[in-house]
Order: C-alpha cells, then sequence, then structure tokens
C-alpha cells in the first residue's frame, strides 16, 4: 500500500529526476574535462618547446661568450709575451748601441709602441670584464629557467595527481 502512494511516488520520481540531472552534470563535466586535458596538453607541449628553445639559446649564449673569452685571454698572452719581447729588445739595444741619437729614436720608437700595445692590453681587460659580465648574466638567466622548471615539474605533478582522482572517480562510478 505503501508503494502505490501518491506522495511516495511522487517523492521517488523527484528523487530519479535528481539522479538523472546528477549524470548529466557528471557527463558535462567529464566532457568539459576532456576538452580542458587536450588544452593542458597542448599549452604544456607549447611552453616545453618554448623552454627548450629558450635553454638552448642561453647554451649557445655561453658558449659563443666562453669562447670570445679564451680567444680574448690568448690575445692578452700573445700581447704580453710581444710586450716582454719588446722589452727584451730595448735591453739589447742599450747595450749594443753606443750612439745617443740613434737611440733615443728608437726608444721613442719603442715606446710609441709599448704606449700602443698597453692601450691594445687595456682594451682586451675590458672585453675580459664585458665578456666576465655576460657570464655572469648567463648564470642567472639559467637558474632562473631552472627555477622556471621545478615551477613546471610541480605544476604538471598536480596535474598528473587531478588526472588520477579523475580516473579514481570515474571508477568509482
Amino acid at each position: 500500500q505503501a508503494c502505490h502512494d501518491p506522495d511516495q511516488v511522487a517523492h521517488v520520481k523527484v528523487l530519479m529526476q535528481e539522479v538523472n540531472e546528477a549524470e548529466a552534470e557528471l557527463e558535462e563535466t567529464k566532457s568539459w574535462l576532456r576538452k580542458q586535458a587536450d588544452v593542458w596538453v597542448s599549452q604544456d607541449v607549447d611552453f616545453q618547446q618554448a623552454r627548450k628553445r629558450t635553454d638552448m639559446a642561453c647554451r649557445q649564449r655561453v658558449a659563443a661568450i666562453l669562447t670570445e673569452l679564451k680567444l680574448r685571454h690568448q690575445q692578452r698572452l700573445g700581447v704580453r709575451a710581444e710586450l716582454t719581447r719588446i722589452e727584451n729588445m730595448v735591453l739589447d739595444l742599450e747595450e749594443s748601441l753606443a750612439s745617443g741619437q740613434e737611440l733615443h729614436a728608437y726608444d721613442l720608437r719603442l715606446h710609441e709602441v709599448i704606449k700602443g700595445r698597453e692601450r691594445f692590453l687595456q682594451g682586451l681587460m675590458q672585453a675580459t670584464s664585458t665578456v666576465q659580465g655576460f657570464l655572469q648574466e648567463a648564470d642567472s638567466s639559467t637558474l632562473e629557467r631552472a627555477r622556471e622548471l621545478e615551477a613546471l615539474q610541480r605544476v604538471m605533478e598536480l596535474q598528473a595527481k587531478k588526472a588520477q582522482q579523475l580516473n579514481d572517480i570515474d571508477l568509482l562510478e
């Protein structure tokens, strides 16, 4: 008799309607999540590609800076060797030349050559300082990229957990 009671039948119909609405909402949510998963994967792929390009550019820049630094260092060593050779020549000439006028003229020329080499050496030292600044900037950029990578890995872990929870929900249904 209670089964045929109109109030109970109406209550059961209302409950069935709510269950149907909840199932429809669940399906909509699943559909939205599947669509969003594609968008998230696409965004992640784009981000990874951009990060790889930026990382490669930074690595190439560091390699170029290191190559230039090595070249400058070799040039500096060459200039120092040349300065030493010139100084030895000056000492030899002082001993061998008897004429003061010839020695004086030659000394002036050597002095100008030495001044030119010193200016060149100063330019090399300034270039080295600039390259060291670039290296520090590249190190800073690399550190920042590493931090970004760690943040991205945390996001990816959260997304994996979220996907696992969605799978668990699907299994419970």
